[in-house]
């Protein structure tokens, strides 16, 4: 039996579909990328990942794009038990710091909205 609580890929699947969908009325969009922190994956890939760059705590979604107010997005996703770990939390205050919005959202709702709020000026 399926869960009715999605998961934090469920989640993010469903945002970043709707971010491909509406590329063409929001050009700006087309910016918004995931860097693949997560995920499991064997030793030698995972070294080869973090000298080449790979940082933890980075935002699921980014959009680095400025609304006028903001430098960029950035949309961290979590399941509705999820815990933003140290890195995550770190990185979100440097973001900050840096004129960056961003989010914790639990659904692919929240996701969107954030995403609509940040461009509504646009």
């Amino acid at each position: 039996m399926r869960s009715a609580t999605p998961t934090e890929y469920q989640i993010h699947v469903t945002i970043m579909d709707w971010v491909r969908a509406n590329q063409a009325q929001m050009p700006w969009l087309k910016l918004a990328f995931h860097c693949p922190n997560g995920e499991l994956r064997n030793a030698v890939v995972a070294k080869r990942l973090k000298r080449m760059g790979v940082l933890p705590g980075i935002p699921d979604i980014m959009i680095p794009v400025d609304n006028g107010v903001f430098n960029g997005l950035g949309i961290e996703v979590k399941a509705k038990e999820g815990r933003l770990s140290p890195a995550q939390r770190e990185v979100i205050d440097l973001l900050r710091a840096a004129d960056w919005i961003v989010e914790l959202v639990r659904s692919p709702d929240e996701g969107i909205a954030v995403i609509t709020r940040y461009f509504r000026n646009f």
